[in-house]
């Protein structure tokens, strides 16, 4: 069966100073013959004057034109350069649709021709719609990581260290009737426990690549009045938190975004704690609490013009993977009272002190999201198989080599089975639904 030819505007039809129209599919030499004057060369840039149905002249075009299979989709593609005028982009698609057999793309629908044959993986696609989503350095760094093949090249490591494991235990038909040799056992074992300890390092490292990707959770928690809005609203440059005097006026968690050095990084707001009756008082407290325990960098704010503000502070619970304390409202009290080291004292009035709580903040994230090993898992299904693997190889360890060789060929064929499943060669469909019904059209 013939595939469709499918074609999209990338500049989505709107009036621009160049509209690009790409066409990927088996139709794509017909219409360069009958669209373009002169004959086009493949890779190559090519000026041509468009012609309509007629013969009479739509538009002069940059032409770029690519064979297949060496073509992003692996289909014949071309893509026309045209002036960006509402009257030539109309035209030009009402010409392409009286092709027959050449529809307007959907969604993903180029990516999904590129995966039919065999440019992209899954991960490479999954890498690419988080790559139109990055909004920070690391994050796109991260992305990139995977839609250029470099989490596909270490699952395919993972994947060719199961098939010598496999040929290993495959060994043992030649020694039915008796022992493995020491060597084959010291190979199998050693290539067993490397591959484990690198699942194993993949999996802690995969909570950093969750971290940039989500963002890293800063919360500022503390009692009721003592400037966490204020806090919010200076570091932001933002008034995303309401301020007012009034003791309780945040009764709930606000968050707002930043980037800081190339990382994500989102700031909450929470509501004041303190023993209160109140049942949306007490909600907010107790979102508040949960909030500090996921949270990667914890806020510890008191007000330091209140006489116990020391109490205050080691009240406060510390439940954050790093946690800094602030006491806010310098400016209402004498320096000579400002004399604990672990506290970094500010004024969110004044904004003194503001630079060294970021200061602070920034090595905070640096220290959380700073690793030397590129992840190789980044969305929950990864993590879910590569944990799913990690549970073979240890069933793997528990098993008496010489006795029950089948029983680890089976383990071996289950971790395989996990791997191409991640990599989009078995039980894909509705992955790949999900991921294109978020691409634009034209990709």
């Amino acid at each position: 069966m013939v595939g469709k030819t499918i074609f999209a505007s990338l500049s989505n039809n709107q009036k621009s100073p160049i509209c690009i129209f790409r066409i990927s599919g088996p139709k794509v030499k017909n219409i360069i013959k009958n669209l373009c004057n002169y004959k086009i060369k493949p890779h190559k840039v090519n000026l041509a004057k468009i012609k309509k149905k007629d013969g009479s002249l739509l538009d002069q075009a940059i032409v770029l034109y690519f064979k297949k299979p060496k073509s992003l989709t692996g289909e014949d593609l071309v893509e026309f350069h045209l002036h960006g005028s509402p009257s030539i982009i109309k035209e030009f698609q009402e010409i392409l649709l009286t092709y027959k057999g050449v529809y307007v793309a959907e969604p993903g629908e180029f990516s999904k021709q590129a995966f039919d044959n065999n440019k992209m993986d899954l991960i490479q696609i999954e890498g690419l719609d988080d790559l139109y989503n990055s909004f920070t350095e690391k994050q796109r760094i991260q992305a990139q990581n995977a839609f250029l093949g470099g989490v596909s090249s270490e699952l395919n490591s993972w994947r060719d260290s199961i098939i010598n494991l496999n040929a290993l235990i495959e060994s043992n038909i030649d020694f039915s009737d008796e022992d493995l040799p020491k060597n084959i056992l010291t190979n199998f074992y050693d290539l067993l426990m490397n591959l484990k300890k690198d699942i194993v390092q993949q999996l802690k490292n995969s909570e950093k690549a969750k971290i940039i990707k989500e963002g890293l959770k800063v919360s500022v928690v503390g009692p009721p009045n003592s400037g966490k809005s204020s806090l919010i609203n200076v570091i932001t440059k933002k008034n995303v938190s309401i301020v007012d005097s009034n003791e309780g006026t945040t009764r709930d968690i606000v968050g707002t975004t930043l980037e800081i050095n190339g990382n994500l990084v989102n700031f909450y707001d929470t509501a004041g704690l303190k023993v209160t009756d109140n049942k949306v008082e007490s909600e907010g407290i107790k979102r508040a609490i949960e909030l500090a325990k996921i949270s990667e960098i914890q806020i510890s704010m008191v007000d330091v013009s209140v006489d116990e503000w020391k109490k205050e502070l080691n009240n406060v619970p510390k439940l954050g993977i790093l946690n800094i304390n602030v006491a806010n409202k310098i400016d209402l009290v004498k320096n000579e009272n400002l004399d604990d080291e672990n506290t970094l004292f500010i004024s969110t009035k004044t904004e003194t002190g503001i630079s060294n709580l970021l200061k602070k903040i920034n090595i905070c994230v640096e220290n959380i999201t700073n690793t030397f090993i590129p992840p190789t898992l980044l969305r929950h299904r990864h993590i879910i198989a590569a944990n799913n693997i990690k549970d073979c190889l240890e069933r793997i360890e528990r098993i008496d080599i010489n006795k029950n060789p089948e029983l680890i060929a089976e383990d071996l064929r289950k971790s395989l089975f996990e791997i191409r499943r991640v990599t989009g060669l078995v039980d894909i469909e509705n992955i790949l639904d999900s991921i294109f019904s978020n691409f634009c059209i034209g990709k």
